[in-house]
């Protein structure tokens, strides 16, 4: 490749990664805006954000991590907790803080990618993958959530990019060091387990030696496993309770063991997984595919094995449970980046100069324009009906004079309590029963979507139900249902 060539080259990585820059920075901008319509059925816009900061929530105002009875997933995944905990102590609590530090770690998800797509590939391919991972519209929604598969995803890639850093030394730090940041993933969220058999292949590869390979192989998976282990007895040990509970509500209830159920799964995802990138997904399975056959380069291209590799083990971890919301694609976009991006590469360089530069400029405007479009549209119409709810329920509760503060019970009202500072306990999950939550907590207010009707009899029962107010929340999305807030009133002497 001639100096001109290079030059070229060089200046369009820096074109494609301004871009990419943007639609970065983009993503911390009206960041208390409602999540876009359309995406998700799933009622995890009102519940997910509150339930998996709860213990971080409850260290901030009162300094529990754990509340007895109730729902503490930081039991079996502490990680993300302990960073939302740290963020709030450094900037206070609220959904615009929690977000902002899911947004902070899509940056270094992307960054991460492009990391690992310059070390097996080039510049200009690292580029185009940063660029349409940035202007992904289903990743810059869900980076936009203070969720934790965005964090689970970051310390993923963060493992795999140490795995593949620092050339021919130090491998024995790096195999260990890969290995723990891959347990701090399987913390943050037990599917991180996937990447298992990702960051075996990648250590393998520092070495050309076969003994070598092994033990780099086994000091970083052995790690990995060894502190998730450890990390679990101790759990199960000092809460037996919590940690039982989360595992039989979150895998006992949802894992498939029927081979043709879970075959079914598989197939399913494949085709549901489009979501994550419409035009990006098919392409570069297809692509992906045909480039197999013809192509040598591609086949022996360590970024296409990792990408196959991913894929492979995630859809298979798929295939296992029965339970697939669009946010459990979120892993699949980082392979299919990768892929797309390899299979570009080649193509460009299969095809003479003009044909190629033609095609990868057709390819990438198309998706970059696809995704840009629906990313300005939803940022330049922000709605804010979630956090604009919370703060009136909050004046409500508080306008309420009472010795001591009030409770607010509610399947979501932990993501209330997230914007609000608003004491809260959940009514549906945890391992106490809501009579005993009742009698314990003895809350004053309860939210709710509606149709609870085994909560409600129970509150009936201890309280009257005394209607304060209602709004519409996300376009009412989930059954069309109206959020409502009730006063509860007891007749007993407290």
């Amino acid at each position: 490749m001639s100096r001109r060539e290079n030059s070229a080259r060089r200046r369009l990585s820096v074109a494609l990664f301004v871009v990419a820059a943007f639609f970065l920075a983009l993503r911390f901008v009206r960041i208390e805006a409602d999540f876009p319509a359309g995406i998700t059925r799933s009622g995890m816009l009102y519940t997910d954000e509150g339930w998996y900061a709860n213990a971080a929530i409850r260290h901030q105002l009162d300094g529990r991590r754990h509340l007895e009875g109730d729902f503490n997933p930081i039991v079996n995944m502490p990680i993300g907790q302990l960073i939302q905990a740290g963020v709030f102590k450094v900037f206070g609590m609220s959904l615009a803080v929690a977000r902002t530090s899911a947004a902070a770690f899509c940056v270094l998800l992307i960054l991460g990618t492009y990391h690992l797509a310059s070390r097996w590939s080039d510049g200009l391919t690292a580029s185009w993958v940063a660029l349409l991972l940035s202007s992904s519209y289903f990743l810059f929604a869900y980076s936009r959530l203070a969720i934790l598969e965005i964090v689970m995803l970051s310390l993923v890639v963060a493992a795999l990019a140490l795995a593949s850093s620092f050339g021919n030394r130090r491998h024995l730090a790096v195999a260990s060091g890969s290995g723990l940041v891959l347990a701090l993933a399987v913390l943050t969220k037990s599917t991180a387990l996937f990447a298992l058999p990702a960051l075996l292949y990648l250590l393998s590869l520092r070495t050309g030696r076969t003994r070598e390979k092994a033990w780099l192989a086994a000091a970083g998976g052995l790690l990995c496993v060894g502190v998730v282990t450890a990390y679990n007895l101790l759990a199960s040990h000092f809460y037996p309770t919590d940690f039982s509970y989360f595992r039989e509500v979150n895998l006992d209830s949802r894992l498939v063991t029927n081979p043709v159920r879970a075959a079914r799964n598989i197939f399913g995802a494949i085709k549901h997984a489009q979501v994550v990138a419409p035009i990006a997904y098919p392409l570069a399975l297809v692509g992906g595919a045909l480039l197999l056959t013809v192509s040598k380069r591609f086949r022996d291209s360590p970024l296409v094995r990792l990408s196959l590799l991913w894929l492979t083990a995630y859809f298979a971890m798929l295939g296992l449970v029965s339970y697939h919301p669009p946010r459990y694609f979120l892993p699949l976009i980082v392979p299919t980046a990768l892929l797309f991006g390899a299979a570009l590469a080649t193509i460009y360089q299969r095809l003479d100069r003009r044909p190629a530069i033609a095609l990868t400029a057709v390819l990438l405007i198309s998706i970059v324009s696809f995704n840009g479009h629906k990313v300005l549209s939803y940022m330049l119409d922000p709605k804010y009906s979630f956090v604009g709810m919370a703060r009136e329920v909050a004046r409500e509760i508080r306008g309420d004079q009472s010795d001591e503060p009030v409770i607010l019970i509610g399947n979501f009202a932990d993501t209330i309590s997230l914007e609000t500072g608003l004491r809260s306990i959940n009514s549906s999950l945890g391992p106490g029963d809501l009579e005993w939550k009742l009698e314990h907590y003895r809350p004053g207010y309860y939210i709710t979507l509606g149709n609870e009707p085994t909560v409600e009899e129970t509150l009936d029962r201890r309280y009257r139900r005394q209607k304060v107010s209602e709004w519409n929340v996300f376009g009412n999305y989930h059954r069309g249902r109206k959020v409502t807030l009730f006063k509860l009133i007891s007749d007993e002497p407290t």
